[in-house]
Protein backbone atom coordinates (compact mmCIF):
# COMPACT_ATOMS: atom_id res chain seq x y z
CA UNK A 1 0.00 0.00 0.00
CA UNK A 2 1.40 3.36 -1.02
CA UNK A 3 2.29 5.62 1.91
CA UNK A 4 1.77 9.38 2.07
CA UNK A 5 5.54 9.87 1.94
CA UNK A 6 5.85 7.73 -1.21
CA UNK A 7 3.02 9.66 -2.84
CA UNK A 8 4.66 12.98 -1.96
CA UNK A 9 7.94 11.76 -3.43
CA UNK A 10 6.24 10.68 -6.67
CA UNK A 11 4.51 14.02 -7.04
CA UNK A 12 7.72 15.93 -6.33
CA UNK A 13 9.59 13.84 -8.89
CA UNK A 14 6.89 14.62 -11.46
CA UNK A 15 6.99 18.34 -10.67
CA UNK A 16 10.79 18.38 -10.89
CA UNK A 17 10.75 16.60 -14.25
CA UNK A 18 8.37 19.22 -15.66
CA UNK A 19 10.54 22.07 -14.39
CA UNK A 20 13.59 20.55 -16.07
CA UNK A 21 11.97 20.17 -19.49
CA UNK A 22 13.91 22.19 -22.09
CA UNK A 23 11.91 24.26 -24.60
CA UNK A 24 10.74 22.31 -27.62
CA UNK A 25 12.84 22.81 -30.75
CA UNK A 26 10.00 24.05 -32.97
CA UNK A 27 6.66 25.81 -32.97
CA UNK A 28 4.93 22.52 -33.72
CA UNK A 29 6.78 20.89 -30.85
CA UNK A 30 5.65 23.55 -28.38
CA UNK A 31 2.03 23.30 -29.54
CA UNK A 32 2.19 19.52 -29.10
CA UNK A 33 3.64 20.03 -25.65
CA UNK A 34 0.82 22.39 -24.70
CA UNK A 35 -1.71 19.77 -25.76
CA UNK A 36 0.00 17.00 -23.82
CA UNK A 37 0.36 19.13 -20.68
CA UNK A 38 -3.28 20.20 -20.85
CA UNK A 39 -4.32 16.57 -21.12
CA UNK A 40 -2.15 15.74 -18.10
CA UNK A 41 -3.62 18.67 -16.13
CA UNK A 42 -7.13 17.40 -16.80
CA UNK A 43 -6.19 13.87 -15.82
CA UNK A 44 -4.72 15.24 -12.60
CA UNK A 45 -8.01 17.06 -11.95
CA UNK A 46 -9.83 13.73 -12.28
CA UNK A 47 -7.36 12.17 -9.84
CA UNK A 48 -8.05 15.02 -7.41
CA UNK A 49 -11.79 14.43 -7.79
CA UNK A 50 -11.33 10.73 -7.07
CA UNK A 51 -9.19 11.45 -4.00
CA UNK A 52 -11.74 14.02 -2.78
CA UNK A 53 -14.61 11.59 -3.15
CA UNK A 54 -12.66 8.85 -1.37
CA UNK A 55 -11.88 11.28 1.46
CA UNK A 56 -15.57 12.16 1.81
CA UNK A 57 -16.60 8.49 1.88
CA UNK A 58 -13.90 7.64 4.43
CA UNK A 59 -14.88 10.51 6.69
CA UNK A 60 -18.55 9.56 6.40
CA UNK A 61 -17.80 5.93 7.33
CA UNK A 62 -15.57 7.01 10.21
CA UNK A 63 -18.19 9.35 11.67
CA UNK A 64 -20.97 6.81 11.17
CA UNK A 65 -18.85 4.33 13.12
CA UNK A 66 -18.62 6.89 15.90
CA UNK A 67 -22.45 7.09 15.88
CA UNK A 68 -22.45 10.73 14.81
CA UNK A 69 -25.88 11.60 13.45
CA UNK A 70 -26.21 12.01 9.69
CA UNK A 71 -27.08 15.71 10.04
CA UNK A 72 -23.83 16.32 11.93
CA UNK A 73 -21.55 14.33 9.65
CA UNK A 74 -19.01 15.91 7.29
CA UNK A 75 -18.97 19.22 9.16
CA UNK A 76 -16.13 21.37 7.89
CA UNK A 77 -15.02 18.90 5.25
CA UNK A 78 -15.24 21.53 2.49
CA UNK A 79 -12.80 23.73 4.38
CA UNK A 80 -10.36 20.83 4.61
CA UNK A 81 -10.59 20.19 0.87
CA UNK A 82 -10.14 23.90 0.22
CA UNK A 83 -7.08 24.04 2.47
CA UNK A 84 -5.54 21.01 0.77
CA UNK A 85 -5.97 22.72 -2.60
CA UNK A 86 -4.93 26.17 -1.43
CA UNK A 87 -8.44 27.56 -1.78
CA UNK A 88 -11.08 29.14 0.46
CA UNK A 89 -13.77 27.06 2.19
CA UNK A 90 -16.27 28.48 -0.34
CA UNK A 91 -14.24 27.18 -3.28
CA UNK A 92 -13.55 23.98 -1.34
CA UNK A 93 -17.29 23.38 -1.09
CA UNK A 94 -17.69 23.70 -4.87
CA UNK A 95 -14.74 21.39 -5.49
CA UNK A 96 -16.08 18.82 -3.04
CA UNK A 97 -19.55 18.89 -4.57
CA UNK A 98 -18.18 18.54 -8.09
CA UNK A 99 -15.92 15.65 -7.11
CA UNK A 100 -18.68 13.63 -5.45
CA UNK A 101 -21.02 14.26 -8.39
CA UNK A 102 -18.42 13.19 -10.94
CA UNK A 103 -17.55 10.02 -9.06
CA UNK A 104 -21.08 8.95 -8.19
CA UNK A 105 -23.60 10.13 -10.80
CA UNK A 106 -21.65 11.50 -13.81
CA UNK A 107 -19.45 8.62 -15.02
CA UNK A 108 -19.15 9.82 -18.63
CA UNK A 109 -18.08 13.30 -17.60
CA UNK A 110 -15.57 11.83 -15.16
CA UNK A 111 -14.19 9.52 -17.85
CA UNK A 112 -13.86 12.46 -20.28
CA UNK A 113 -11.98 14.44 -17.64
CA UNK A 114 -9.67 11.54 -16.81
CA UNK A 115 -8.94 11.02 -20.50
CA UNK A 116 -8.18 14.72 -20.94
CA UNK A 117 -11.04 15.31 -23.37
CA UNK A 118 -12.89 17.85 -21.20
CA UNK A 119 -11.65 20.57 -18.86
CA UNK A 120 -12.25 20.66 -15.11
CA UNK A 121 -14.28 23.84 -15.65
CA UNK A 122 -16.64 22.11 -18.09
CA UNK A 123 -16.92 19.11 -15.78
CA UNK A 124 -17.95 21.51 -13.03
CA UNK A 125 -20.58 23.01 -15.32
CA UNK A 126 -22.13 19.58 -15.82
CA UNK A 127 -22.20 18.97 -12.07
CA UNK A 128 -23.66 22.38 -11.24
CA UNK A 129 -26.21 22.55 -14.04
CA UNK A 130 -27.69 19.16 -13.10
CA UNK A 131 -27.61 19.62 -9.32
CA UNK A 132 -31.38 20.16 -9.06
CA UNK A 133 -32.23 16.82 -10.67
CA UNK A 134 -32.53 13.30 -9.34
CA UNK A 135 -29.51 11.00 -9.62
CA UNK A 136 -31.29 9.00 -12.31
CA UNK A 137 -31.90 12.08 -14.45
CA UNK A 138 -28.35 13.30 -13.90
CA UNK A 139 -26.99 9.97 -15.13
CA UNK A 140 -29.28 10.13 -18.15
CA UNK A 141 -28.10 13.63 -19.09
CA UNK A 142 -24.49 12.58 -18.49
CA UNK A 143 -24.97 9.87 -21.11
CA UNK A 144 -26.84 12.11 -23.55
CA UNK A 145 -24.15 14.82 -23.59
CA UNK A 146 -21.14 12.49 -23.57
CA UNK A 147 -20.52 12.94 -27.30
CA UNK A 148 -20.42 16.74 -26.88
CA UNK A 149 -17.93 16.86 -24.02
CA UNK A 150 -14.75 18.53 -25.18
CA UNK A 151 -16.50 19.87 -28.28
CA UNK A 152 -19.24 22.17 -26.97
CA UNK A 153 -18.43 25.62 -25.62
CA UNK A 154 -19.43 26.63 -22.10
CA UNK A 155 -22.62 28.34 -23.28
CA UNK A 156 -23.49 25.48 -25.63
CA UNK A 157 -22.99 22.98 -22.81
CA UNK A 158 -25.25 24.94 -20.48
CA UNK A 159 -27.98 25.23 -23.12
CA UNK A 160 -27.74 21.53 -23.93
CA UNK A 161 -28.10 20.54 -20.28
CA UNK A 162 -30.91 23.04 -19.75
CA UNK A 163 -32.88 21.57 -22.63
CA UNK A 164 -32.57 18.04 -21.28
CA UNK A 165 -33.42 19.25 -17.76
CA UNK A 166 -36.69 20.83 -18.87
CA UNK A 167 -37.60 17.72 -20.84
CA UNK A 168 -36.86 15.29 -18.01
CA UNK A 169 -38.18 17.28 -15.03
CA UNK A 170 -39.81 20.56 -15.95
CA UNK A 171 -41.00 21.23 -12.41
CA UNK A 172 -37.48 20.92 -10.98
CA UNK A 173 -36.08 23.12 -13.75
CA UNK A 174 -38.69 25.81 -13.14
CA UNK A 175 -38.09 25.64 -9.40
CA UNK A 176 -34.35 26.14 -10.00
CA UNK A 177 -35.08 29.12 -12.27
CA UNK A 178 -37.30 30.64 -9.57
CA UNK A 179 -34.59 30.13 -6.96
CA UNK A 180 -32.03 31.76 -9.22
CA UNK A 181 -34.33 34.76 -9.58
CA UNK A 182 -34.56 35.05 -5.80
CA UNK A 183 -30.76 34.94 -5.65
CA UNK A 184 -30.28 37.94 -7.97
CA UNK A 185 -27.63 40.30 -6.67
CA UNK A 186 -24.91 42.83 -7.46
CA UNK A 187 -21.32 42.22 -6.33
CA UNK A 188 -18.22 44.43 -6.15
CA UNK A 189 -14.85 42.69 -6.25
CA UNK A 190 -11.35 44.18 -6.43
CA UNK A 191 -9.59 44.22 -9.78
CA UNK A 192 -6.09 45.48 -10.54
CA UNK A 193 -4.49 48.92 -10.73
CA UNK A 194 -7.40 50.91 -9.33
CA UNK A 195 -10.11 48.90 -11.10
CA UNK A 196 -12.95 46.82 -9.69
CA UNK A 197 -15.38 44.25 -11.03
CA UNK A 198 -19.05 45.22 -10.67
CA UNK A 199 -21.09 42.10 -11.41
CA UNK A 200 -24.86 41.75 -11.58
CA UNK A 201 -26.48 38.30 -11.46
CA UNK A 202 -29.91 38.79 -13.02
CA UNK A 203 -32.69 36.79 -14.67
CA UNK A 204 -31.85 36.44 -18.35
CA UNK A 205 -34.62 38.72 -19.63
CA UNK A 206 -33.51 41.50 -17.29
CA UNK A 207 -29.85 41.12 -18.22
CA UNK A 208 -30.74 41.22 -21.92
CA UNK A 209 -32.84 44.35 -21.36
CA UNK A 210 -29.96 46.06 -19.56
CA UNK A 211 -27.52 45.23 -22.36
CA UNK A 212 -29.98 46.39 -25.03
CA UNK A 213 -30.36 49.76 -23.26
CA UNK A 214 -26.59 50.11 -22.95
CA UNK A 215 -26.05 49.23 -26.60
CA UNK A 216 -28.68 51.68 -27.81
CA UNK A 217 -27.25 54.59 -25.86
CA UNK A 218 -23.72 53.58 -26.79
CA UNK A 219 -24.61 53.54 -30.49
CA UNK A 220 -26.14 57.01 -30.17
CA UNK A 221 -23.05 58.29 -28.36
CA UNK A 222 -20.69 56.77 -30.94
CA UNK A 223 -22.63 58.27 -33.83
CA UNK A 224 -22.39 61.72 -32.22
CA UNK A 225 -18.69 61.17 -31.60
CA UNK A 226 -18.11 60.32 -35.27
CA UNK A 227 -19.95 63.48 -36.37
CA UNK A 228 -17.86 65.65 -34.07
CA UNK A 229 -14.67 64.00 -35.27
CA UNK A 230 -15.57 64.55 -38.91
CA UNK A 231 -16.42 68.21 -38.26
CA UNK A 232 -13.21 68.78 -36.29
CA UNK A 233 -11.06 67.24 -39.01
CA UNK A 234 -12.77 69.33 -41.70
CA UNK A 235 -12.28 72.56 -39.74
CA UNK A 236 -8.63 72.12 -38.73
CA UNK A 237 -5.33 71.06 -40.26
CA UNK A 238 -4.57 68.72 -37.35
CA UNK A 239 -6.49 65.50 -36.78
CA UNK A 240 -9.07 65.32 -34.01
CA UNK A 241 -8.31 63.67 -30.68
CA UNK A 242 -8.37 59.89 -30.63
CA UNK A 243 -11.99 58.77 -30.25
CA UNK A 244 -13.17 56.55 -27.42
CA UNK A 245 -13.66 52.87 -28.17
CA UNK A 246 -17.07 51.19 -28.00
CA UNK A 247 -16.13 49.51 -24.70
CA UNK A 248 -15.02 52.82 -23.18
CA UNK A 249 -18.21 54.57 -24.26
CA UNK A 250 -20.40 51.74 -22.95
CA UNK A 251 -18.60 51.81 -19.58
CA UNK A 252 -19.14 55.58 -19.34
CA UNK A 253 -22.82 55.23 -20.26
CA UNK A 254 -23.19 52.52 -17.62
CA UNK A 255 -21.78 54.81 -14.90
CA UNK A 256 -23.82 57.82 -16.01
CA UNK A 257 -27.10 55.88 -16.08
CA UNK A 258 -26.59 54.46 -12.58
CA UNK A 259 -25.18 57.55 -10.86
CA UNK A 260 -26.95 60.33 -12.69
CA UNK A 261 -23.64 61.99 -13.51
CA UNK A 262 -23.56 64.16 -16.63
CA UNK A 263 -20.24 62.64 -17.63
CA UNK A 264 -18.51 59.57 -16.23
CA UNK A 265 -15.07 61.15 -16.30
CA UNK A 266 -13.50 58.02 -17.70
CA UNK A 267 -10.81 60.00 -19.53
Amino acid sequence: METAVEMADLVQEFVDSLAELPPAASEEGNIDRLQHLERAKRALAAAQASATNAFVEQRKAHEAGMRITTSEQLKGIEAEVGLARGESPFVGAALTYTATALCNVLPNTYAALAAGRVSEYHARIVAEQTSHLSDAHRREIDGLIAHRLGKASSSQLRKLILGHSYRLDRAAAEQRAAQNQRDRRVCLDPGSDGFSYLTAELPTHQAVAVMDALRQQTNTRLAAQRRRQTEAEAAADTPAAEPLSRDQVMADVFVELLTGQTTAGGG
